[in-house]
């Protein structure tokens, strides 16, 4: 799969953190994660892997304005379908059906094998 970045190459300890964000995500650690993106986003404010988790992170505590404006500049920066299908999601959660059928097509298009999109 290849990805379009907008954004410039990130620092090594930029990408540490944010993969050990992604881990503590991963293993219910959610302030650590937050706590991680935060740090990294405070090196570099273009990291769309860092803006992509923090959104999921405000989704989740039902902070959807700020989580929305996360996703959207994860997505200016690197138009993943991974991103597009969990601002899907997230619509969906909030029953805003428009814009939800917007953000899967547009994650679908991007990638034909994004199964996940597929059970939306």
């Amino acid at each position: 799969m290849s990805s379009t970045y907008l954004h410039p190459p990130l620092q090594p300890v930029v990408i540490t953190l944010t993969n050990s964000a992604w881990t503590a995500y991963r293993s219910g650690q959610r302030q650590t994660a937050l706590s991680l993106c935060q740090q990294s986003l405070a090196i570099t404010k273009h990291n769309p892997h860092a803006l992509h988790l923090l959104g999921l992170l405000h989704a989740e505590a039902g902070e959807f304005k700020v989580a929305e404006r996360h996703l959207l500049k994860s997505l200016e920066l690197s138009p993943l379908p991974n991103v597009w299908n969990d601002l899907a999601l997230m619509y969906r959660s909030q029953a805003r059906p428009q814009k939800a059928e917007m953000a899967i097509r547009k994650a679908i298009s991007l990638s034909s094998d994004n199964n996940s999109a597929y059970y939306y």
